[in-house]
């Protein structure tokens, strides 16, 4: 976040605050596991389960081209 303010690229904010999401959900995820581990068994376990990969790749490289277009 210092880099962000100081060593200033223009969108270096959604990358910040992207990482900042990401951290967060991970944390939040980890404090509620018992919760968080009863719907994801719900997701794998679904037929649409492909629909929530194509999704997940999509955004990772969503995410990985605006990190390479930003810095």
């Amino acid at each position: 976040m210092v880099a962000t303010i100081f060593q200033y690229r223009p969108w270096g904010w959604v990358v910040t605050g992207s990482l900042t999401a990401l951290s967060c959900l991970s944390l939040d995820h980890v404090f509620r596991w018992e919760r968080h581990r009863q719907r994801m068994l719900k997701v794998v376990s679904s037929q649409n389960v492909w629909q929530v990969d194509c999704l997940l790749l999509l955004a990772g490289t969503a995410f990985v081209v605006l990190a390479l277009l930003v810095y």
